[in-house]
């Protein structure tokens, strides 16, 4: 299994049929009027397996490292790949979308971000800008 891609967003919902709905994609900005600030916002990822990896089990980490680089929290899920078997053409790969809230508290401003593995294997980096908020 792999992630072929992921973004954050303002909101996602999956439908049955693997497919997400998206609202504000690319986002990566939070203005804070005051610090310290909760974060919230919804990463969406697609993954990627092929047929003969079907039931077996992966864990997907989320490692959250603030402007200095330290760690800050880390979440871990067991995925299985056992969503529907749709029909595919030989040596393709099936896909998933799975979409998850992430909230943390912002103590500083800075960059924020979500290192994403799988099978503790690095798969890419999700970021935040925190900046206090713009004047009117």
């Amino acid at each position: 299994m792999r992630i072929d891609w992921a973004v954050a967003c303002r909101y996602a919902e999956v439908g049955a049929d693997g497919t997400a709905v998206i609202v504000g994609a690319g986002m990566d900005r939070f203005f804070a009027e005051a610090l310290p600030a909760r974060i919230k916002f919804w990463t969406v990822l697609r993954l990627m397996a092929r047929s003969h990896e079907r039931g077996q089990q992966h864990e997907l980490s989320m490692r959250l490292l603030g402007p200095d680089l330290d760690e800050i929290e880390e979440l871990t899920a067991t995925l299985e790949t056992a969503w529907p078997l749709l029909e595919v053409a030989p040596g393709w790969e099936e896909g998933n979308v799975v979409a998850m809230t992430n909230r943390f508290v912002a103590d500083e401003p800075g960059a924020y971000s979500f290192e994403i593995s799988l099978d503790e294997r690095h798969a890419m980096t999700v970021g935040v800008l925190v900046s206090a908020a713009p004047p009117i």
